[in-house]
């Protein structure tokens, strides 16, 4: 029974992003940490900034930062477990900044009887 090294496990194009071609098994196994290694920082730091970009636009982008916060079966682990914050320590609005979108939403105040009872902590 033949031992495959990493260089015979992989396919052309991750060789090619590996640069493993024509690598011992030894070496082409550090590089291979190394690539692993950078790919992780590379998406832990833009899910950080898509983080960042959530909370700072607030509204619309928290919602959105929530669901892919919830698609571990499609998105890099660094982007769901960074963004599932959003589901329990989403940024907070004042009862006066959702009163205000209310009116400006929806026109006269006197049209509508909105009443809203603030959430006790």
């Amino acid at each position: 029974m033949a031992t495959l090294t990493l260089s015979d496990r992989l396919t052309g194009a991750e060789k090619c992003e590996t640069g493993l071609t024509g690598l011992n098994s030894q070496a082409g196994e550090r590089l291979n940490s190394g690539v692993r290694r950078g790919r992780y920082m590379v998406h832990r730091r833009s899910a950080e900034r898509l983080l960042d970009l959530c909370c700072a636009n607030r509204g619309t982008f928290i919602k959105v930062g929530q669901h892919l916060g919830a698609l571990d079966y499609l998105l890099p682990e660094e982007y769901t477990s960074t963004l599932k914050v959003l589901h329990s320590r989403a940024p907070q609005s004042s009862m006066e900044q959702i009163q205000q979108v209310i009116r400006e939403d929806l026109g006269k105040e006197s049209v509508f009887w909105i009443r809203f009872r603030p959430r006790s902590d």
